[in-house]
């Protein structure tokens, strides 16, 4: 897996096998979404893998703008609640 994302421009920071079956899971770090999305096409067409899915980390003040919103927003999506 490590040589794989290498070749498309990445680094595998963390990779773990799943109790249940021989998948692994990894950390990639990749210098664009597209070249992510292209290693995992790439990785998910290859014989013995039954499918792929990358999914993007939140940085730091994006992490805070959620916070913020759902801050902002819990009283109104919570109001049912309070009937």
């Amino acid at each position: 897996m490590k040589q794989s994302v290498s070749a498309f421009g990445g680094e595998l920071v963390k990779c773990f096998l799943t109790a249940g079956s021989g998948d692994p899971i990894g950390f990639l770090v990749f210098d664009s979404d597209t070249r992510a999305r292209a290693w995992s096409i790439y990785y998910g067409s290859q014989d013995g893998v039954a499918g792929s899915r990358i999914s993007r980390l939140l940085e730091t003040g994006e992490i805070c703008e959620v916070n913020a919103i759902i801050e902002k927003s819990r009283q109104d999506a919570e109001a049912h609640r309070k009937r």
